[in-house]
């Protein structure tokens, strides 16, 4: 006995199968590029210095 989504991917043409699933891959990737983006801009602000001053007691632990 098939499941009735089973047997849906089974009968559906495949084009619109695939870009159907790869929506929310598409969305994820573009929220983890658009995060990203925002995290460098943010870690530039604080400019170089500030970024040596908090990774040396990190760096510096055996």
């Amino acid at each position: 006995m098939k499941s009735v989504g089973l047997e849906r991917i089974e009968k559906d043409a495949m084009v619109p199968l695939v870009l159907r699933l790869a929506v929310p891959t598409i969305v994820k990737l573009c929220v983890c590029a658009a995060y990203q983006l925002l995290n460098a801009f943010f870690v530039r602000r604080l400019g170089a210095n500030h970024l040596c001053r908090t990774a040396a007691p990190v760096a510096a632990e055996p």
